[in-house]
């Protein structure tokens, strides 16, 4: 596995950001079939080449890449709203966006098209705010090139403080043999990754864990599937972030989320599977810590949870 990392990026826009992403995807193998620059389309994904304003850039209003993954079958799309901070992303996890009447300024359609990011409709599409200021924070992530194909980003303020701004596509594991999508994706809009959004409720427009359940099968819904961490039912939550480092070896212990909808909320509800991409972190992390499990800089903190990385030094 080559893992294609994003380090130490200061994006000037949003818009850079996100080509940031696509740049580390395609070095994974995913493959750009479809974009606009906001005036002229591809159907073949030739004409965005940079992150930048104006002919050939992702930088303008309505502009948009369609990525199909490695695997040739899960697709995505990202669209720019009216400014660099705000996004729409939807996500085709079988069925592909092959439909619709896409043009300059909209996205073709699928039959199983998930919104993960935004709202409103490919004919009228509503865009939220995924991440701050233009040229005031800094970049992170990964992108794998091996199945089943996880990544993830996220920034944070330049001088460090409270992240603002991630998207993890993850893989889970666990899942029933019957789960044709067996996937997560988390998001935090212009915000970071904590337990408290990961583990609410939310719509699209909002910061969440969301995912499919039931897919395939009658009543199926594409949703918010709560993160679960340790609760101990007498003194409250012990992970994230009150769980000491390990007694005996003094090392951290990682505790991946658990997805499960539980069934105090609308149907489907249900299991989903634990995450392969993140853990929460046992002791409170400052935004973008690197710490040792195994090797130096093995792991990066962002809010409640961490990643493996790299092993480049951060900056902050």
């Amino acid at each position: 596995m080559t893992t294609q990392w994003i380090e130490n990026k200061t994006p000037a826009t949003g818009a850079v950001a996100i080509y940031n992403w696509v740049t580390a995807a395609l070095a994974a193998g995913f493959t750009k079939v479809e974009d606009s620059d906001g005036t002229t389309r591809s159907a073949g994904g030739t004409q965005v080449t940079s992150g930048a304003a104006g002919a050939g850039g992702l930088g303008n209003n309505n502009a948009y890449v369609r990525l199909r993954y490695p695997d040739g079958i899960r697709e995505l799309i990202w669209q720019r709203g009216a400014n660099d901070q705000t996004w729409r992303l939807t996500y085709s996890a079988l069925a592909r966006f092959t439909g619709g009447s896409p043009d300059a300024t909209h996205v073709p359609s699928a039959t199983d098209s998930a919104t993960v990011i935004g709202a409103g409709t490919d004919a009228s599409p509503t865009f939220s705010s995924l991440f701050s200021t233009n040229n005031t924070y800094r970049q992170q992530g990964a992108v794998y090139d091996v199945a089943p194909y996880g990544w993830w980003f996220a920034c944070y303020p330049v001088g460090g403080g409270t992240g603002n701004g991630a998207v993890v596509f993850d893989p889970v594991t666990g899942a029933d043999a019957d789960d044709d999508d067996p996937c997560v994706f988390n998001t935090a809009l212009v915000s970071t990754l904590n337990s408290s959004a990961l583990s609410g409720t939310g719509a699209a427009t909002t910061s969440r864990s969301a995912g499919w359940l039931a897919y395939g099968l009658g009543g199926a819904a594409f949703q918010a599937i709560m993160a679960n961490g340790l609760v101990n039912p007498v003194t409250g939550t012990t992970v994230p972030g009150q769980c000491p480092t390990n007694a005996h070896s003094n090392k951290h212990n990682l505790f991946p989320p658990v997805y499960l909808r539980p069934s105090g909320q609308a149907t489907p509800n249900g299991y989903k599977g634990v995450s392969t991409m993140l853990c929460w972190n046992g002791v409170a992390k400052t935004t973008a810590e690197t710490y040792k499990v195994a090797t130096d800089r093995d792991r990066i903190s962002f809010g409640d949870v961490s990643f493996l990385w790299s092993g480049v030094v951060v900056t902050v």
